[in-house]
């Protein structure tokens, strides 16, 4: 499997999933939520649990084979201002760097607003850590990790 494949696939999900305002999530009898998105012979799965604090996995599968996964956990610090949050998050995410298409870029404002993203590693095996402050203050903070499996 050519790993470029498999980032080029994860551009159009990424760019079709959560931060994406006209996707719909589903929610499972699990009290999970599930966004997908198909192409061709390409699947892409995030599946995660809870709010306050969430986890969830996104997994690529290619002729229902699973060839790429990530796993992250994350919460928010002040709840007051979690669907501002949020907002941002989803606007940080669609503004990612295609050659880094899991989670957001290194850095995105957008006026009191700061996404940080820090990553380690590469497209196959990699982990990092984003964090959002608002007026200086840290408000929200992920960590995740993953690459391809099954090779």
């Amino acid at each position: 499997m050519d790993i470029n494949e498999i980032r080029q696939f994860l551009v159009k999900a990424n760019r079709s999933g959560y931060g994406n305002a006209q996707i719909k999530d589903s929610i499972g009898a699990d009290g999970s939520h599930t966004i997908t998105f198909d192409d061709g012979n390409w699947k892409f799965h995030d599946n995660y649990f809870g709010g306050e604090p969430f986890g969830g996995r996104e997994v690529i599968s290619y002729n229902q084979k699973t060839v790429w996964m990530m796993v992250y956990y994350g919460f928010v610090e002040d709840i007051t201002l979690q669907g501002q949050i949020y907002t941002f998050l989803k606007e940080s995410l669609l503004s990612f760097d295609d050659d880094l298409p899991y989670r957001g870029p290194s850095r995105h404002e957008n006026g009191d607003w700061l996404y940080i993203n820090k990553v380690d590693g590469n497209f196959d095996n990699f982990y990092g850590e984003e964090i959002i402050s608002y007026k200086s203050q840290e408000v929200y903070r992920t960590r995740y990790q993953g690459g391809v499996v099954d090779q």
